[in-house]
């Protein structure tokens, strides 16, 4: 009964560690994973310490398709595809901020509205003597190209890729494994299900031949036709003057 009972245990313990990796979070994306529908109006400020004391109505707007190269200048793209990198998210494009030490607000749920993208940061480029922040990044062009430059080089983007293949691989062999089964249990049907195949073949090719040599013989189509025609005419009969007497002429009563 303990043994049972042990292997029960790890039973479930295997299965809440497959569901935790199933269910993992990859690195810089832990913003978008949230228990309740995200509000648009949410805000994470960098640094934390400047939370809520800050007005960033006056900064730099820059938006996740403004540097993917997956998307054209028509849809939203700023800088040339060369300086863009594919799929940016937005605590790779903070990392790079913090990198250059510029002020910046987080809004991940904010859609763009030309595509429906989410997610944009709000930069601090130009301080209050209209001077730039960081001279390497004077202009928000330069900042863009940059963005597209050093996000590749992240290490949380690295593993953010390495787990979403993980996930591919993963879901290409669950779907091999099921194509697996399934045509084994097509082979499994056996010899009865075969002969079942065959004769119902040989059912339909018979009633074929059949049909083809009534065809072929004159006289059969016609004796056919002719039952048919004969048939047709007693149900007409049969039928005139409707159901349950209607139509019928019944005899006058003798009244004298």
């Amino acid at each position: 009964m303990s043994s049972k009972r042990g292997k029960n245990k790890a039973k479930k313990a295997a299965q809440a560690q497959l569901a935790a990796a199933q269910n993992a979070i990859p690195p810089g994306e832990e913003i978008y994973h949230t228990p309740v529908a995200p509000d648009p109006n949410t805000k994470i400020t960098w640094p934390q310490s400047l939370a809520g004391k800050i007005d960033d109505s006056r900064f730099l707007v820059i938006w996740t398709i403004n540097i993917n190269r997956s998307f054209k200048l028509s849809e939203g793209r700023r800088i040339p595809i060369a300086s863009a990198c594919e799929d940016p998210i937005v605590a790779e494009m903070s990392e790079v901020l913090q990198h250059f030490k510029l002020t910046h607000v987080i809004e991940p749920f904010k859609v763009y509205p030309r595509v429906m993208v989410p997610g944009r940061v709000r930069v601090k480029l130009i301080d209050d003597e209209d001077q730039p922040c960081n001279p390497e990044v004077p202009t928000r062009r330069v900042l863009m190209m940059r963005m597209g430059e050093l996000i590749p080089k992240l290490k949380i983007r690295s593993q953010r890729i390495a787990m979403q293949q993980q996930r591919l691989a993963a879901a290409a062999e669950a779907h091999q494994a099921q194509q697996a089964s399934s045509a084994a249990k097509k082979k499994g049907k056996g010899k009865k299900g075969n002969d079942e195949r065959a004769a119902c073949e040989w059912t339909s090719t018979q009633g074929t031949r059949e049909q083809d040599e009534r065809r072929e013989c004159p006289k059969e189509r016609g004796a056919a036709n002719k039952a048919r025609r004969s048939g047709y005419a007693h149900r007409r009969r049969s039928t005139r003057g409707g159901r349950k007497g209607r139509g019928m002429f019944l005899p006058l009563p003798d009244l004298h």
